[in-house]
């Protein structure tokens, strides 16, 4: 085929144009942007992007300079969606950004979907669309540190089969597929789904965190906005270069907000319980932020027991909600989620307190036995030093990985 031009798209300030003479690419990259904005921006050139036939392949070129080269047309797509995606995320340095999708209803109320790639979070969303609701994005959505407003991306939904036949068999995505049999799937855009339209921004209401299980019954579950918090700074792109200022963000939002998570295997059957979860006021609640203090530089003592007294280490700040806390770490992005009771500890590990007089103040103010305070207190601080957030006494264990951290919420259930 001839060389065809896609379009010239801009989102947040990025700004960009695509062009291919790859017949088989030519549907899957318009419809994959099709939702941007079809203009140019205000500030800064125009990065163009072609994908051209190439010696046994496909070949991406950024800028006029030769890039990846690739055997089948569907890498080709796929790399170059992934290319704009990354540059719209360094483009919006602004933003907090989450992997996340976002939606709102008829009454300017909007959902956000976190999730890691296969925990449904598509399927939910692409099901909502088809509900009428309008689209902001299923790939990243930013939090405006000001206001708290949501800034859309509404690059078009990634429907794999498993999703498709969820969402139902009726569904027309024309002819567009990248990828073999087994990988088959489909850039689609809004319209294809439903007519909500697309919004560019909105402030949040409700987070849901999808969880399509086989099998499951539907169950829509609040889970506290200490967990809620956890959860999305597990699913932060850029939660670093905010430093502790990111904990505090996560934690305004979420206080806002209705707090849940939707366990699901039919999504028509799960629908009417998130879109009344949105239609449900906000009880708005309060947080502290504890602001990483400075260590006494004391060496650390020995295993943990009653004597102990731990105190948190250098840069690690924490949150405290109503129904728990969080204790970060900005430097390796370690987070953990607190209980009520280790809410309130969390306050009172000072390095100079032993847990052993920390245990008898706490057993006289809840009027609990002695011996199960000891237990529990030595218990959450050698949890506390295992991740790496107290110093004072030795560790035990390498910290989890954020995915070892995310699949251990998930299996405590509802």
């Amino acid at each position: 085929m001839s060389d065809v031009q896609i379009g010239s798209y801009c989102c947040r300030s990025f700004a960009f144009s695509i062009r291919t003479d790859v017949a088989e690419a030519a549907g899957p990259l318009a419809m994959a942007f099709g939702d941007l904005t079809s203009e140019a921006s205000d500030g800064g050139p125009e990065t163009s992007f072609e994908l051209i036939e190439g010696e046994g392949g496909v070949e991406l070129i950024i800028d006029g300079q030769p890039g990846a080269r690739f055997t089948g047309v569907a890498g080709g797509v796929d790399h170059l969606v992934a290319v704009v995606n990354q540059r719209v995320l360094d483009a919006s340095s602004a933003t907090l950004n989450l992997h996340a999708a976002a939606l709102v209803d008829g009454e300017n109320r909007t959902l956000l979907v976190p999730g890691v790639s296969g925990a449904g979070k598509t399927t939910l969303c692409g099901a909502l669309v088809r509900a009428g609701l309008a689209y902001m994005s299923d790939e990243m959505i930013g939090i405006d540190p000001a206001d708290l407003t949501l800034i859309g991306y509404p690059k078009a939904l990634t429907v794999k089969a498993g999703s498709r036949a969820l969402l139902g068999a009726d569904l027309d995505f024309g002819t567009f597929s990248v990828g073999d049999e087994a990988q088959t799937r489909w850039y689609v855009p809004v319209g294809a789904l439903g007519d909500g339209g697309v919004r560019s921004t909105a402030a949040a209401h409700a987070v849901v965190f999808a969880r399509r299980v086989d099998g499951a019954r539907p169950s829509l579950d609040t889970v506290s906005r200490a967990e809620s918090a956890v959860r999305l700074l597990l699913n932060t792109f850029d939660l670093g270069r905010f430093g502790p200022e990111g904990l505090e963000l996560v934690a305004r939002l979420v206080s806002t907000c209705r707090c849940a998570v939707a366990t699901y295997d039919d999504v028509d059957a799960i629908l009417p319980l998130v879109t009344d979860l949105l239609a449900t006021a906000v009880d708005p609640a309060e947080f502290v932020l504890v602001a990483a203090s400075e260590p006494s530089g004391r060496p650390i003592v020995g295993p943990i027991n009653a004597a102990s007294s731990p105190e948190p280490r250098r840069g690690v700040v924490a949150v405290l909600l109503e129904d728990g806390g969080v204790v970060y770490e900005p430097a390796e992005g370690r987070t953990l989620l607190l209980d009520r009771i280790g809410a309130a500890v969390w306050p009172m590990l000072d390095g100079r307190t032993m847990l052993a007089d920390l245990a008898d103040e706490l057993t006289a103010h809840f009027d609990a036995d002695a011996d199960e305070v000891r237990h529990d207190l030595v218990s959450l601080c050698r949890e506390l030093a295992a991740s790496g957030f107290v110093s004072g006494i030795e560790p035990s264990i390498e910290p989890p990985h954020w995915r070892t951290a995310l699949a251990a919420l998930d299996e405590r259930g509802p």
